[in-house]
């Protein structure tokens, strides 16, 4: 079952020293709410004319939700969903120096310095777009990003999702990935007491939705997966 804990950064993340400042909703501009999963009210976020903001950290383990959860949240608070796959995708796109360097350390199987992620992030926090607030997807993921996050752009509130360790295999075992756009499919068919997620496949069987490019599916795996 999805538990969603609103912590401080300081418990979320073990970083003394972090400030953490609770999201308030007192503002009457820009709400919105949707009913829980027992039909009553699910608390409204307010997104006031940048008086209060709405500055929000999604964590949790590979394949629990975040990114889908955050892309469907972020709507409806009017701010953006930022992760880090999609800030360091667009560097490498628009073939930017930062970019340059993350490809050739990914392509000799190093991983990206603090620093680069920090002001990438940091510039992409910068737009006018996250001026009123964002949901941040995949950053912090380090002590020293955390404490560099928390001196350019403070966070309300900390949302982590859980999710059973066995279902989280599953699912991470059934992505399927478009080799053009990265837009992710899933094969896993999980039905579980209160957890019950269907595939996420494409319209046309192999065939991206977003764009002509094919879809990895490994060849060997059966065409669905089921577990309940």
């Amino acid at each position: 079952m999805l538990r969603f804990l609103i912590r401080p950064v300081v418990a979320s993340l073990r970083c003394p020293g972090i400030a953490a400042r609770p999201f308030s909703s007192a503002s009457p501009c820009g709400s919105s709410a949707s009913a829980g999963a027992n039909g009553s009210a699910a608390p409204a976020f307010n997104l006031p004319d940048c008086n209060s903001t709405a500055r929000l950290l999604f964590l949790g383990p590979p394949g629990a939700g975040k990114g889908t959860f955050a892309a469907r949240i972020a709507p409806l608070l009017s701010v953006p969903h930022i992760s880090t796959g999609d800030i360091i995708r667009d560097e490498i796109k628009r073939g930017t120096s930062r970019g340059k360097l993350v490809r050739q350390l990914s392509e000799a199987g190093e991983l990206v310095p603090d620093e680069v992620v920090i002001q990438m992030t940091q510039d992409r926090l910068a737009r006018s777009d996250a001026s009123c607030g964002f949901i941040l997807d995949g950053f912090p993921r380090t002590r020293a990003q955390a404490e560099a996050l928390d001196t350019f752009s403070p966070i309300d509130a900390v949302i982590d999702v859980e999710f059973p360790e066995d279902l989280l295999v599953l699912k991470i075992a059934s992505r399927r990935v478009c080799t053009c756009c990265g837009r992710n499919y899933n094969l896993a068919n999980i039905r579980r007491g209160d957890v019950e997620l269907h595939p996420l496949l494409p319209k046309v069987e192999n065939v991206c939705d977003k764009v002509t490019a094919r879809v990895i599916f490994d060849q060997c795996m059966p065409a669905l997966l089921c577990i309940a």
